[in-house]
């Protein structure tokens, strides 16, 4: 009986120590490969970058990343990052590539936030009903047109351009014709250069108004021109 018992502490004795030699042995080849895995340093955000801002030292930190998953042209200094300005958002945790910062040598402002082939055009808007106060950057509004056709006709309303991206918005200080002091709302859109010519004819001929959108509203709508109707 005796025997029987120890025998049986004797094989358990032994297996345990097999398990804890077995693991041992998986630690250090996991910690062998671990060592012998390449790494290189790439330049991260430690924490998100606004589109359009410049990047202070602070917010970059040098990390070590297993070479196969380094992103093609990563950055791996500070000093070659530090005072660039980003143009689209960085995310904390993202390695800094090339194609997230502008051409070396650009300032922060608005410039940097315009679509590549797209231009920025401001013009005074006739803000009546307050849609100015409601409107933000990247807001998407309609134009409108409201030009006079003379006394035979009357004004005409035309809706000319749709889901128009917005970069800003604010006022500017004007006089009146009897040298009263007053503030003009002014809206900038990001145009084509296409887009930007008929806008240009449009400011000359009419006063503009616009329309805010909804959010997540990209359909189109065909109006038919709005006339006043003129005393006979």
């Amino acid at each position: 009986m005796t025997n029987t018992a120890d025998g049986v502490r004797e094989t358990f004795r032994r297996a345990t120590l097999v398990s804890i030699l077995a693991f041992g042995a998986v630690l250090l080849s996991a910690r062998r490969a671990e060592k012998g895995m390449a790494l290189s340093p790439v330049v991260v955000a430690q924490r998100d970058v606004p589109k359009g801002a410049t990047i202070d030292r602070a917010a970059l930190v040098v990390a070590q990343w297993p070479t196969g998953t380094v992103p093609a042209g990563a950055f791996t200094s500070i000093d070659s990052i530090a005072g660039r300005v980003t143009r689209v958002a960085v995310f904390k945790g993202e390695a800094l590539v090339p194609g997230r910062l502008a051409p070396d040598g650009t300032g922060p402002g608005r410039e940097v936030k315009i679509t590549p082939g797209k231009r920025a055009y401001a013009f005074r808007i006739n803000d009546v009903s307050g849609t100015a106060a409601l409107i933000q950057p990247n807001s998407r509004v309609d134009i409108l047109v409201v030009i006079n056709s003379g006394a035979e006709q009357g004004n005409v309303a035309k809706l000319f351009m749709e889901n128009m991206r917005v970069l800003a918005i604010g006022a500017v200080a004007q006089r009146t014709e009897d040298g009263r002091q007053i503030n003009a709302a002014v809206c900038t859109v990001e145009v084509t250069p296409d887009e930007g010519e008929r806008l240009a004819i449009a400011t000359s001929q009419g006063e503009i108004q616009v329309l805010l959108r909804g959010y997540g509203d990209p359909d189109s709508v065909n109006t038919k021109s709005a006339i006043t109707s003129v005393a006979r």
